[in-house]
């Protein structure tokens, strides 16, 4: 309320411009101090000087006194020293300052005080809220134009997050109130929105919740110099479940600061928040930090890798996604709780042991612990965040998505064909420009070419169970079993013309039986009929092409294994028809043009317990960990072979043993990691 106002008063008929000075003294009075600008008086009254009295005299005349009224409101009575008690619930707005004045030196005898004149001014008392409204990291007087409301270009976010861990929250100023003259006010906040009132968190600098009853906090006796609040969201939008996923929004609240006095408003001041969404990393993002519970392999070369003594399973990637979230310059990291019902204290464990920010998967209460179905790709043209990339077993994702509108339009894979189902068991991004797949065709052939070098003692680790050992020569894995050894032989002379007729051929021995897959060179075959030691076979299965097979090549039957992850057709379901849709899905959204695939060796078996469908039999290490600058840390196969190949194709790759904790629960290094990785700040989401 304090102030100098300017003031025109009318007298005669002419008009003279004044300053009003206004000095608070206390909650219901005001003293007010009126200055000439052509003259000196005494105060508090001027003189008016060269004033006409209309009747063709000029004198020099005082204001000998004046007091204020409120345009519409009571006349309030006036004290002698030039005080003058007031209703406080006019304490702001219009006021008229009226003067009586006589050309007598005493103004105190009655009846000279009659010519009555006017002025009006203007006072306000005023509160400050403030927060960072243009977005340079900095809360000051810069950020007072357009406070009140959330535009893409300008306005103050929230965070969605359930912790008081006070860094990153949004910060709320309250700025120093000018009532040092009052004694009886209110200094209060209140959430303008009632029915999001739950969802907004205020939390004061040491760390405990501002408690709002009915939307209101009074912070009088704790704001008096100023004071700093931190918002965080409990939730992340606004959604009729009744309307499309376009009718999300980001939640935004509205947050006002009240002056009352005697119960009566009289200053206040609005800031508008918009909850920041979540912005998942893609997988080849930088890398902060590595989370694993404390059966994760420790002698491996990780950098930051976070071990947490965990009760619970061992699912880190299905505990908790670790996503950034970009409010004005910076990013605050948030852990999202997954929900799985076997994280035992890791979440929180984690929040704690870096201060982390924690939030649920704020998804409509649904039960996700799927964190290894969602991938999300490297920047690209239209999706500068990466897009997303879902298993179909799960879709569930895709809405919280869709409603942030930041990473939306995930591309769809098949994964319903897996027990577990998720998209890292079958593709994974090792480099901008390189995505890894699961093959079992490659597995196949490596194997095969082990066998044709006559490599049949050499290993590969091999199964799903802890009890059993994991350790299997090549031809248990890729040959049938015969009576006694394997199924295997070679082509006689004269050899096998390239044609795709039926073919019999005369073997030396008796092992193979109707319904046999044989394998030559590169060709598969099925056998038809026997005949003694004659055979006869289709030609070109399993889309091979039927070429010319030489005297002496290497004849021999696949195992029901092989069978079932590259021979199609049969009853018996088949991983490979699978692989070649998730593949063409993928090829679709990230072309070959722009995108290498490079095949990883890994074998499936199906399974109908503990759920139904296929999970790697062999160490699947296309579920990797990749660690941008480092190392592309994957489950050790066991196979010479394919360690070859794997370092061959996959820069700085690095085996990790995690066989008998993880790969036997049906999941590899991807699956027990959970990884806090960095996005840029540019582009910012909200101009995207």
């Amino acid at each position: 309320m304090r102030g100098t106002y300017t003031a025109e008063w009318d007298i005669h008929g002419h008009v003279y411009s004044n300053t009003v000075e206004v000095l608070t003294r206390d909650y219901n009075e005001v003293s007010v101090l009126i200055s000439n600008e052509v003259g000196a008086g005494s105060a508090p009254f001027p003189v008016i000087l060269g004033h006409d009295d209309g009747v063709g005299g000029v004198h020099t005349d005082k204001i000998y006194s004046c007091y204020i009224l409120e345009l519409g409101g009571p006349t309030v009575s006036r004290d002698m020293d030039g005080g003058y008690t007031i209703d406080p619930g006019t304490v702001t707005g219009l006021y008229t300052v009226v003067a009586y004045m006589a050309s007598s030196n005493n103004p105190y005898i009655s009846g000279l005080c009659t010519n009555q004149h006017t002025a009006t001014f203007r006072v306000f008392l005023s509160v400050d809220l403030d927060a960072d409204v243009d977005r340079n990291g900095i809360v000051d007087s810069s950020d007072d134009l357009g406070e009140e409301s959330w535009t893409n270009n300008r306005g103050a976010f929230a965070i969605a997050a359930f912790t008081n861990y006070l860094d990153g929250l949004t910060k709320l100023v309250v700025q120093p109130p000018d009532v040092s003259s009052f004694t009886n006010y209110t200094l209060r906040l209140r959430k303008v929105d009632t029915n999001t009132q739950g969802c907004l968190k205020l939390y004061k600098p040491d760390g405990t919740e501002l408690v709002f009853t009915s939307g209101l906090a009074d912070i009088s006796s704790i704001a008096s110099t100023g004071l700093t609040l931190y918002a965080s969201s409990l939730s992340m939008w606004s959604y009729d479940t009744t309307l499309s996923l376009e009718n999300a929004h980001l939640l935004q609240y509205k947050m006002n600061l009240e002056l009352i006095i005697d119960g009566g408003l009289v200053a206040s001041d609005t800031v508008t928040l918009c909850t920041a969404p979540f912005i998942i990393p893609s997988e080849i993002a930088p890398v902060e930090a590595v989370y694993v519970t404390d059966r994760f392999p420790t002698n491996t070369s990780i950098a930051n890798l976070r071990c947490i003594d965990n009760e619970g399973d061992v699912w880190a990637q299905d505990f908790v996604k670790i996503a950034p979230c970009h409010t004005s310059n910076s990013i605050t990291q948030v852990v999202i709780d997954l929900l799985h019902p076997d994280k035992g204290y890791f979440v929180p464990m984690v929040c704690e042991n870096d201060k982390l920010q924690f939030a649920g998967w704020l998804r409509g209460g649904e039960n996700v612990a799927n964190g290894g179905n969602l991938m999300i790709s490297p920047p690209i043209a239209g999706y500068p965040y990466g897009r997303p990339i879902v298993g179909d077993k799960d879709t569930s994702f895709t809405n919280y998505l869709e409603m942030c509108k930041i990473q939306t339009n995930a591309v769809i894979t098949e994964t319903s064909w897996l027990m577990v189902g998720h998209i890292d068991e079958v593709i994974m991004f090792a480099d901008t420009n390189k995505i890894l797949y699961a093959d079992p065709w490659k597995a196949a052939n490596l194997l095969h070419d082990e066998i044709v070098a006559g490599h049949l003692t050499n290993e590969i680790w091999f199964g799903t169970e802890m009890g059993e050992s994991r350790w299997k020569t090549i031809p248990e894995v890729a040959i049938a079993a015969a009576v006694s050894g394997y199924k295997t032989n070679t082509i006689l002379s004269p050899g096998l013309a390239a044609n795709t007729n039926d073919a019999t051929l005369a073997f030396s021995n008796l092992v193979f039986e109707i319904g046999d897959y044989l394998r030559v060179d590169n060709e598969i075959l099925k056998v038809t009929a026997t005949n003694g030691y004659n055979v006869t076979m289709k030609r070109a299965q399993a889309s091979t092409i039927a070429t010319s097979h030489a005297n002496g090549t290497i004849t021999y039957a696949l195992s029901e294994n092989l069978i079932e992850n590259i021979i199609p057709g049969d009853e018996k379901p088949c991983v490979a028809p699978h692989i070649i849709n998730v593949t063409n899905i993928m090829a679709h959204a990230f072309p070959p043009s722009s995108f290498g695939y490079i095949s990883i060796p890994v074998l499936f078996h199906y399974k109908t317990s503990p759920g139904i469908g296929f999970v790697a039999i062999s160490a699947n290490a296309c579920n990797c960990l990749v660690v941008p600058g480092d190392h592309v840390y994957y489950s050790y196969t066991g196979c010479t072979a394919f360690e070859q190949y794997i370092g061959s194709v996959v820069s700085n790759a690095s085996p990790v043993d995690v066989w008998l904790n993880y790969h036997c629960g049906f999941g590899e290094v991807h699956c027990g990691s959970a990884t806090r990785r960095t996005i840029p700040t540019s582009p910012a989401w909200w101009t995207y």
